[in-house]
């Protein structure tokens, strides 16, 4: 076996396991990949679910149970930072 030989066959080789390697690499990736939307699907499910049921606590309250929304800080403390002299 001459130099050339040796070096075909380690080129081969080295092709060989470059292609074997994308494969495992590709592969992992798509399957990292499905499951990354496997699990943003479900938090968002959960999410969603979390929301709703907020939303649906909250609904079966009066605004008067929370008290108004005013913009600004709330009475007591305009009234020591003398915002409404």
């Amino acid at each position: 076996m001459n130099g050339e030989q040796i070096g075909g066959a380690l080129g081969r080789i080295k092709h060989s396991a470059e292609a074997a390697w994308d494969r495992v690499a590709g592969g992992l990736g798509r399957m990292g990949a499905a499951k990354g939307e496997g699990l943003a699907e479900g938090l968002r499910e959960r999410y969603d679910d979390a929301r709703g049921r907020v939303e649906g606590a909250f609904d079966r309250w009066s605004p008067r149970v929370f008290g108004r929304r005013v913009a600004g800080p709330p009475p007591i403390l305009a009234a020591l930072g003398c915002r409404t002299c």
